[in-house]
């Protein structure tokens, strides 16, 4: 029997790139998650007539570190739970398999601050067939309050007659009110003068198709814009970059435009990473409805700056108070002269 055995696959927070084909590039898949682990963890247990969360004999537990962000109430924890066909045999007519999820504030175990959510009960004929000798099941819960620090996060299975090996896979966190994200990354090179330009080919410009939702007004919208050492050196004391955002209810018609703008960032506003690059978050709010979104425009202009601005983990939020649309998956379409892998 297999005991813990870890995937050393792991993503989050839009690792995904961006490819691009001269002018015309295609996104990976959206994803509306906000954390997620893509490997595979896992349990051998043998349970008994009777739960008991006691012992790793009768529990399966899988740990993963968060990312120290804040959750907010109503965000999805989902994963996949799969067992072979003889696994599934061992549950017999009345076993179950209970799952609860955990997530932990702090380094070590609060009774008072950590959220729990449980605690759904799987039988045999709960799973559905691969085909292949294993059953699976989607395991989805929904925090009942906010978590102010995304620490970890702990998934627990018990349960009665069953035997055997337990695969916890497809880990995601979700933002409930996110509507729309593309999680990769693109870079336009740009060289800017000492003075403003809104020349078309004098800017920064990154196009990404939307979904042809409705986004309401409130909504928020976020990305990253990195640069590297030299280039946060370029822009010395003076130097800045500017941003306008354009969403289009439909292609090419600006006379129902929504514009999102101008933003400045020079130098002190961008925050050093490990890597020795330098990045900024972009927060706009839309100040009126967008009635179909059809695509963006972010386009940048400034001074002093030369180099390559990627833009990176594009996302949109509605207000609490809307309801969540379907994330759909967008086409990237610009003029980019950079891809990062």
């Amino acid at each position: 029997m297999r005991k813990k055995r870890y995937s050393k696959r792991k993503t989050a927070f839009g690792m995904a790139t961006v490819m691009l084909l001269s002018v015309l590039g295609i996104s990976n898949p959206v994803s509306a998650s906000i954390w997620e682990n893509e490997g595979k963890t896992t349990n051998s247990i043998t349970c008994q007539d009777a739960e008991n969360w006691n012992t790793s004999d009768t529990k399966a537990s899988v740990s993963f570190n968060g990312t120290g962000n804040a959750l907010a109430k109503d965000t999805k924890v989902s994963f996949k739970m799969t067992i072979s066909k003889t696994e599934l045999d061992s549950l017999g007519t009345d076993g179950y398999l209970k799952v609860q999820a955990v997530v932990q504030q702090e380094e070590n175990w609060n009774e008072d601050t950590v959220v729990k959510m449980g605690w759904p009960m799987y039988k045999a004929t709960d799973f559905s067939d691969n085909g292949d000798d294993t059953y699976s099941i989607d395991v989805e819960f929904s925090m009942d309050k906010a978590a102010d620090k995304f620490y970890s996060l702990l998934i627990d299975v018990v349960g009665t007659k069953f035997t055997g090996d337990i695969d916890i896979s497809n880990v995601k966190i979700s933002d409930p009110n996110e509507v729309w994200s593309d999680k990769g990354s693109v870079s336009n090179k740009v060289a800017f003068t000492d003075a403003e330009s809104w020349e078309w080919d004098d800017t920064l410009r990154v196009s990404v198709l939307g979904n042809n939702d409705k986004i309401a007004k409130s909504s928020i919208l976020k990305f990253n814009m990195t640069i590297d050492e030299d280039e946060y050196k370029s822009l010395g004391e003076t130097g800045y970059i500017k941003l306008e955002v354009d969403m289009f209810n439909a292609d090419n018609d600006w006379d129902t435009v929504v514009k999102l703008g101008w933003p400045q960032y020079n130098a002190s506003n961008f925050n050093k990473n490990s890597d020795g690059t330098y990045t900024t978050e972009v927060i706009m709010e839309l100040d009126k409805d967008v009635d179909n979104f059809y695509s963006m425009l972010i386009r940048g202009v400034g001074t002093k700056f030369s180099g390559d601005v990627t833009v990176s983990d594009i996302s949109i939020s509605e207000p609490d108070n809307v309801t969540e649309l379907i994330p759909q998956e967008p086409t990237v379409v610009a003029d980019f002269e950079t891809v990062i892998d």
